[in-house]
């Protein structure tokens, strides 16, 4: 079957760091695009990135935040982990991220 594509579905997917988003990479948000923040509890970024959550809601997309402590009320969902140091977020974090993307490829 030459030329035929076994091609079934794709969700194509982008990382990078919350300062490169307003660099062209906001353009590509739509309704459709999912946006997963990593939001610190407590550290001098939260404020920025809570700046470039409101950037993609203001597209229309949808954001989803990975947190520690309380969830974040400009997201359309939030996944909490307990609180504790901003150096341990990152181990608490991880899980829920793998446990977001295993999620999300089964769909």
């Amino acid at each position: 079957m030459t030329g035929v594509s076994s091609f079934l579905g794709h969700l194509s997917g982008m990382r990078m760091s919350s300062g490169m988003l307003k660099h062209g990479t906001i353009s590509l948000i739509d309704p459709e695009t999912h946006t997963i923040a990593l939001v610190p509890s407590e550290s001098e970024n939260r404020n920025r990135i809570l700046s470039n959550i409101q950037e993609v809601k203001a597209r229309e997309g949808i954001a989803i935040a990975l947190t520690t402590g309380e969830p974040v009320p400009q997201c359309d969902a939030s996944l909490v982990a307990p609180p504790c140091d901003e150096l341990l977020s990152p181990l608490l974090l991880a899980p829920l991220y793998q446990l977001l993307a295993y999620y999300t490829a089964l769909r």
